[in-house]
């Protein structure tokens, strides 16, 4: 493997430009899909034998190391739920359908899409429906009625399904 001297490579580099990398931050992520090509990898920098991770977070997306994205799906649910006590607080001061639309677009729904060009074709049928939920329940919510259904809510306030959404920005 030529890991380890990539990684002294760089810690060379980083010499010269009088820079000093910190060991103890330094991880890093193996991707191996063979069944026949199974290692285990030890890389050091400056003799401190650095951490093997099986998940990273990197600019807000949650990478894991066999590429499936359950841990960023998570992440951006939660996320998106935690923002809805928002809706709801305004909902009780009487603010229009139009403009709790307009925050929920701003500030819950651009979570949920997030970075999604990088991962929407690897979902799962029931991560989209995790990740539909939440929109389901937002605009069910503003709109104060459980009873409709979900394509005539869509059509009521005039919004995507978030499936359709990340579809035409993948697209774009």
């Amino acid at each position: 493997l030529k890991m380890q001297d990539h990684s002294n490579s760089i810690l060379n580099w980083t010499n010269k430009q009088m820079m000093k990398i910190n060991e103890s931050k330094t991880k890093y992520l193996v991707f191996n899909f063979t069944d026949l090509y199974q290692f285990n990898t030890r890389l050091y920098i400056n003799d401190i034998l650095l951490e093997c991770e099986d998940t990273t977070t990197l600019l807000g997306v949650e990478i894991q190391n066999n590429l499936k994205w359950e841990s960023n799906t998570s992440f951006l649910i939660k996320k998106a739920y935690s923002r809805m006590t928002l809706i709801t607080k305004l909902i009780k001061f009487g603010i229009p359908i139009k403009d709790l639309i307009l925050i929920y677009v701003l500030y819950i729904r651009s979570v949920l899409e997030y970075c999604c060009i990088v991962w929407h074709t690897s979902l799962t049928q029931d991560q989209t429906n995790d990740l539909e939920r939440v929109q389901k329940v937002a605009i069910r919510t503003i709109l104060g009625d459980h009873d409709i259904p979900y394509e005539t809510a869509l059509k009521k306030v005039k919004v995507q399904s978030l499936f359709e959404r990340r579809e035409f920005l993948s697209l774009r």
